[in-house]
C-alpha cells in the first residue's frame, strides 16, 4: 500500500492547525486529509466519481460523520 496519504496528512498537521471546515475539490477517497481534518470538522467532499464517493460516505457514517460527500465538479459550486 501507498504511504501518500499519511504523508500528506503529517505534513498538513505540521504546517497548518486542524480546519474547522475544508472544501475538498477532487476529494478521490480522501486519504490526504484523513489524518488531519477533525471528525467532526465540516467536510464537504467534491467527488464526481461514484466508487470514491461512496467511500466518503462510508467514513461520514464511520469515524467522519462531518463529512458531506457530492456528487459535482468544482465548475459547478456557485
Amino acid at each position: 500500500g501507498s504511504d501518500y496519504g499519511a504523508v500528506v496528512s503529517a505534513a498538513l498537521r505540521s504546517a497548518l492547525p486542524d480546519p474547522d471546515s475544508l472544501l475538498d475539490l477532487g476529494a478521490g477517497a480522501g486519504h490526504p486529509v484523513l489524518g488531519w481534518v477533525p471528525p467532526t470538522a465540516a467536510w464537504t467532499a467534491l467527488e464526481p466519481n461514484r466508487f470514491l464517493r461512496a467511500r466518503l460516505r462510508r467514513l461520514s457514517r464511520t469515524t467522519h460523520p462531518g463529512c458531506r460527500p457530492l456528487d459535482a465538479l468544482w465548475q459547478d459550486v456557485p
